[in-house]
């Protein structure tokens, strides 16, 4: 069994092209590991399209750390990559909206988006909806890379 057949046995490919093709072999930080210090989803990725740029990471565009199917990686700088988040991040206990946290002090749900090392203030909500409504704004705004924010989420899920 040469590499690339070695790699695609330790993969469970759905019937559904379209679908997430989730690793099955070593996971490390949740990101499947093909060999040591290679991750699952770089080497699908270079599989398909060749070379990664120096520089360059792989985003999940399907947000599963586990797929390698090639249609659902795409290159992404860092930047790019932290624009493309799902959810908010683990430090804001608050609401587990991303850009939206509780301010005490105001008695008020505060916005603030966080991008390339710059804070933006979207102000002060009393309504949760309203606030979850200004952070999205705000993100597409002043990030252009995260594709959540700008495609409809489906209701069958």
């Amino acid at each position: 069994m040469n590499e690339e057949q070695r790699f695609w046995s330790h993969v469970h490919k759905s019937t559904n092209p379209d679908e997430c093709w989730e690793w099955q072999g070593t996971l490390r930080n949740g990101y499947g590991e093909f060999k040591r210090h290679i991750y699952a989803r770089r080497y699908s990725y270079q599989l398909a399209n060749g070379p990664i740029p120096n520089g360059m990471m792989i985003d999940h565009i399907c947000f599963n750390r586990r797929c390698v199917n090639p249609q659902h990686l795409r290159l992404a700088t860092n930047s790019q990559n932290m624009e493309h988040l799902q959810g908010a991040f683990k430090n804001n206990k608050s609401c587990g909206i991303r850009g939206v946290t509780w301010a005490k002090h105001a008695n008020m749900w505060k916005v603030q988006v966080c991008h390339n090392y710059h804070r933006y203030r979207g102000g002060y909500f009393h309504n949760l909806a309203e606030a979850e409504q200004a952070a999205i704004t705000l993100r597409n705004k002043v990030m252009q890379f995260n594709d959540l924010d700008r495609t409809p989420i489906s209701n069958n899920n």
